[in-house]
């Protein structure tokens, strides 16, 4: 059974009334109440129906808020200009960090074997010949941060106390450096020239000898060959 029209019209009044009900943008400069008449921004207040810098209000934050979004697109647009234009300078130097940490142990490691003193350095209790020439050439060759004597330590720490106050009179008698000398655990290994050599020839030895693949009579390689 269909509805007399009448009945309709007031629910769809009804309906319009809630939803225009529930319509709030900003308050009204005068009552301060924020019921507003449909639309926006503008229209005036229902409630004192003046509305006196009603619309004026809302447009003013409306147009503020777009203002500062704007102003920051503005920022992030020349902060990524900027970038692009400086590509690849600013991020030169961390892959220059990146890169140099990751070798720096591996070449902390090999100065520490070219300068640490060792057992054979030393000869009934006493620091040989030898062990004064290889503090020399620590001093003098070595660069300035990597300068430092290492002793290796001995079982016994008698041994190992009195190998340290040998280097370290070495060292400030004739180069004047107290605070160059050190202790370690580390056990160099270190090759002679003869066994470097050694292992770059038989690495050359090894390599194959090259081959110029040569077709039949095709190629100006094969034709020059057979010629």
């Amino acid at each position: 059974m269909l509805k007399p029209v009448s009945a309709i019209a007031a629910t769809v009044a009804m309906i319009a009334t809630i939803s225009l009900a529930s319509i709030t943008f900003a308050q009204c400069g005068s009552c301060g109440t924020g019921d507003v008449a449909f639309g926006y921004p503008g229209g005036s207040c229902s409630t004192c129906s003046t509305g006196q810098g009603f619309a004026g209000r809302a447009g003013h934050q409306h147009g503020e808020y777009l203002k500062a979004k704007l102003e920051h697109a503005k920022q992030i647009n020349a902060k990524v200009s900027a970038r692009n234009q400086a590509w690849p300078k600013p991020f030169t130097c961390a892959d220059r960090q990146i890169y140099t940490a990751m070798w720096a142990p591996m070449v902390k490691a090999g100065f520490a074997d070219q300068t640490t003193i060792t057992a054979v350095h030393f000869e009934e209790g006493k620091l040989t010949r030898y062990g004064k020439q290889q503090i020399a050439g620590i001093m003098r060759n070595m660069p300035q941060n990597h300068k430092v004597v290492y002793v290796q330590r001995d079982g016994d720490q008698a041994t190992t106390q009195e190998r340290y106050n040998q280097v370290q009179e070495v060292v400030s008698m004739f180069y004047g450096q107290a605070g160059r000398v050190a202790l370690t655990d580390r056990n160099p290994i270190n090759q002679t020239g003869t066994r470097a050599a050694k292992t770059t020839e038989n690495y050359y030895n090894a390599i194959a000898p090259p081959i110029i693949p040569v077709a039949d009579g095709t190629s100006t390689v094969g034709s020059s060959v057979s010629n």
